[in-house]
């Protein structure tokens, strides 16, 4: 049985079960703050590489196989949708939110940003932060 603080990769020729690093309690976060809270597990390549125990090119090849996706793409997806839940979520800087999700050269996450989502955070933040406050009552976007 898988545990909770544990991951089951596939690959060719069997299953692997590796024990992930126990987190911060997340209790009382909000969803972006949860998702940015689980983004330092896949910061570098070289954690997630150790966490999995394997050659890094074996876990590359492994990962593909297993999901027909890159590591660093599932990776930067998974970064990018943080991203966007805090921008939509938060009116902290674009510098503070690439930062957060894991990049530390802003206009690296940027342009990576604008090529997942065909929009700038900025322009993603003005499209989708109205949407994002738009079932919330005058009263519930004072508080926010």
């Amino acid at each position: 049985m898988l545990r909770s603080s544990s991951v089951l990769l596939r690959f060719p020729g069997g299953w692997c079960e590796r024990n992930l690093p126990r987190s911060a309690p997340t209790r009382g976060k909000s969803r972006a703050g949860q998702a940015a809270a689980s983004i330092p597990l896949l910061t570098r390549s070289s954690t997630t590489v150790a966490m999995s125990g394997l050659p890094e090119r074996t876990l590359k090849r492994r990962f593909r196989n297993a999901t027909g996706t890159a590591l660093i793409d599932y990776v930067q997806n998974l970064r990018v949708e943080a991203a966007k839940r805090l921008l939509e979520t938060s009116s902290e800087a674009v510098e503070g939110v690439s930062e957060r999700v894991g990049y530390e050269d802003a206009s690296f996450f940027r342009r990576l940003f604008k090529r997942r989502t065909g929009l700038t955070p900025a322009a993603y933040r003005r499209l989708f932060q109205s949407v994002a406050h738009a079932g919330r009552t005058p009263g519930q976007m004072d508080a926010a």
